[in-house]
């Protein structure tokens, strides 16, 4: 593994000289002239060769970033070849490379749009090793992959006047695929406004391999080239960037010249003097579009170098073949008859698959807009018309007045992203298949990280057990001591996060400006009444999911939709807080059926809150050590769950029924169990279908 030197991740690398030498010219094309390229997929991004008209137009936006240093990145490592002196040093003059150009005009899509070039470069080399058979590559979507690589930049926000940076365009190719121009031809700063189609193509063509190129390492970039044919790049730019011309392709540069912003181009050869690259300004800038940037215009102003090959497509990388993966993108995953609907077993595809399920929520319950699962108002859209309709479609109850079961889940509020995400995998498509149409709410804490790093020093010097000691009633007496330590030590910390947590559970489905609170006006605006009439929605939360959906309870009665039912797990929350947002409904009848699953005490009391050196369950820590009133009554801890005192004067009608884990409707062992034990999840599934 290569350690990379810190000046080197930082920015731009130091300034270097290399003699003046004859350079030699090795032509290589990327495939055949574009002219049997449909004119359609090329009409809005290519500028044919015309008038000469030195440098690009005044407005060019130069706004990219350099990549923040990051050691999960993987390091490219050469192979001890023989180079040739020069590589693509006629691109400029070579017609097969003309019609690779294209004019970004004063957007801020340098990244996308260079992306987009090597994707197309690589392709058309792999059509040309082919025997250049059938259709030839078509134009990537410039569009596609920069509002992708703004979602996963590393600033908060979803800012698209900001730029981004090359890194994360990566990793916008890596988690969503390469769609064509033909699918997303135009700019929207909501993709939901581009349709779906879009997303079904996108996986056709993956990234494979990547790597980070050491920059600063002229040979190591030589023998990138060599390997691919082209580098995915990103540096600062300056003055003499606007002086190449069609006679003098050379970028003109002297040390110490004041950059102007970052910029993304790839690189497609080299010669002695430095490295031919291919921009995004059009064919009147440099030399039909290519100029040469010196060695040590490099050096002193290149930010970031990547690598990459297409990753190959898999067509049935599925784990139940009910419908095709491309079918599904677009027109949602298809439930009933197999027991569960259609997942790929790659986790990327899978991940776009459950996506239009996926509410994401950030703090204060706004929609969240960056990350795999960011979401719009215009995704909200999607939502509920073409993946609701497409289910009511595949279920046969888009007529008739058979009622349309809905399940809106939120998860634990210590569930990060890449765990919530496991979650509504097995969520979704279970519900689904049950022909339940699903929301999966998505919403992210970490108490468990930040009590671990508030609580770890002061344990320090407290010896843990080191297992069972001679005798058990001891060792028991032991642990319990120093679980009380910890809850003591927790409340310092842990209290005001849980306040926090609870804050945000409770008040993100009331916030106006929300995107819980726009899911309702979409509710109202999107679904005919006829449909929305029909709808029979329940609620299910597990652990701090609980305060969620009982805040949420109020807004989707007074909204005038029909709540049949509450199903908790393992209920992270107080009592009264039960007894005054969920125990009214029932009482009215408002609310038919109610579910609680919940770990017998024995179970609890020896469950663990691992990574924490705790060894009980999550809820004896709050309740205990997070509660400003030690020993608070929490619902879903049996010792404190008095099922005679709540149910009384509850309406006959009232469909009330408590599991004690574990048991033959669940199985769980632990407090997380809940969300991803199946038989929690059939028995839940059951008793919305009315089935139990």
């Amino acid at each position: 593994m290569r350690i990379w030197p810190l000046f080197r991740l930082i920015g731009p690398g130091r300034a270097r000289r290399r003699r003046n030498s004859t350079p030699q010219d090795i032509p290589t094309d990327p495939g055949t002239a574009r002219t049997d390229a449909p004119a359609a997929s090329v009409s809005d991004t290519t500028l044919a060769p015309g008038p000469e008209q030195d440098g690009p137009p005044p407005g060019r936006t130069k706004n990219l970033s350099p990549d923040s240093p990051d050691l999960r990145d993987r390091v490219y490592l050469p192979t001890l070849r023989g180079l040739p002196p020069s590589l693509n040093s006629g691109c400029a003059d070579n017609p097969d490379w003309q019609g690779i150009v294209q004019d970004q005009k004063d957007t801020a899509f340098c990244a996308g749009y260079a992306l987009a070039g090597l994707i197309e470069i690589l392709q058309r080399k792999a059509w040309r090793a082919a025997g250049a058979g059938g259709p030839a590559p078509q134009r990537f979507s410039p569009f596609m992959l920069y509002y992708m690589a703004c979602c996963y930049n590393e600033m908060p926000g979803l800012n698209f006047d900001a730029g981004t940076t090359a890194r994360a365009a990566m990793k916008g190719w890596h988690n969503n695929g390469a769609c064509h121009l033909k699918d997303w031809d135009r700019w929207e700063d909501d993709s939901a406004r581009v349709g779906t189609a879009w997303a079904a193509d996108a996986f056709q063509t993956p990234l494979g391999a990547y790597f980070r190129i050491d920059h600063c390492e002229t040979a190591d970039m030589h023998a990138a080239l060599n390997e691919t044919g082209v580098i995915f790049c990103t540096a600062q730019v300056h003055a003499g960037w606007e002086k190449a011309t069609r006679d003098k392709p050379d970028i003109p540069y002297q040390f110490g010249d004041p950059v102007t912003g970052g910029h993304a181009f790839l690189l497609v050869g080299y010669d002695e003097e430095g490295f031919w690259v291919l921009n995004s300004w059009g064919t009147r800038w440099g030399k039909n579009g290519f100029a040469r940037i010196t060695y040590a215009d490099w050096q002193a102003n290149a930010m970031d170098a990547w690598i990459a090959q297409l990753g190959v497509h898999i067509s049935r990388q599925v784990k139940v073949n009910q419908r095709d993966e491309v079918s599904q993108l677009e027109h949602g995953l298809s439930g009933g008859g197999a027991g569960r609907a259609l997942l790929a077993s790659d986790p990327k595809l899978s991940a776009q698959q459950i996506n239009p399920y996926v509410i994401d929520l950030e703090n204060n319950g706004v929609l969240s807009s960056g990350g795999q699962f960011h979401t719009t108002p215009g995704d909200l859209d999607l939502l509920l018309t073409t993946y609701l309709d497409n289910a009511l479609a595949d279920w046969g109850l888009k007529d008739g007045d058979a009622p349309i079961p809905v399940a809106l889940f939120a998860h634990g509020g210590l569930d990060n992203e890449d765990a919530a995400e496991d979650i509504a995998k097995l969520w979704v498509p279970d519900l689904l298949a049950a022909r339940i149409f699903p929301i999966f709410l998505m919403w992210q804490t970490g108490i468990l990280e930040t009590l671990q790093d508030k609580v770890a020093d002061q344990m320090h010097g407290v010896p843990p057990l080191a297992g069972a000691s001679f005798w058990e009633a001891a060792h028991q007496r032991a642990q319990d001591w120093l679980d009380d330590r910890f809850e003591t030590l927790a409340s310092g910390p842990g209290t005001p996060f849980w306040e926090e947590i609870k804050k945000n559970a409770v008040e993100d489905p009331l916030n106006p400006g929300g995107g819980l609170h726009l899911l309702l006006e979409k509710w109202r605006q999107n679904v005919p009444d006829a449909i929305r009439g029909r709808m029979r929605l329940h609620l299910i939360g597990h652990s701090a999911g609980a305060l969620f959906q009982g805040a949420l309870l109020k807004p989707l009665l007074d909204a005038g939709l029909t709540v049949e039912g509450v199903h908790l797990m393992a209920a992270a929350c107080r009592v009264e807080f039960f007894q005054q947002t969920i125990l009214p409904h029932l009482q009215s009848g408002d609310v038919s059926r109610y579910t609680q699953m919940q770990l017998t005490d024995d179970v609890e009391y020896k469950d663990n809150c691992t990574p924490l050196p705790y060894y009980r369950s999550l809820l004896y820590l709050l309740s205990n050590g997070c509660e400003r009133q030690r020993g608070r009554p929490l619902l879903g801890m049996q010792k404190f769950f008095d099922p005679a005192n709540l149910k009384a004067g509850l309406p006959a009608a009232v469909n009330w029924q408590v599991y004690d884990a574990p048991c033959p409707q669940s199985r769980a062992m632990h407090h997380g169990d809940f969300s991803h034990d199946d038989p929690t999840r059939q028995t839940v599934i059951r008793r919305i279908l009315g089935k139990i």
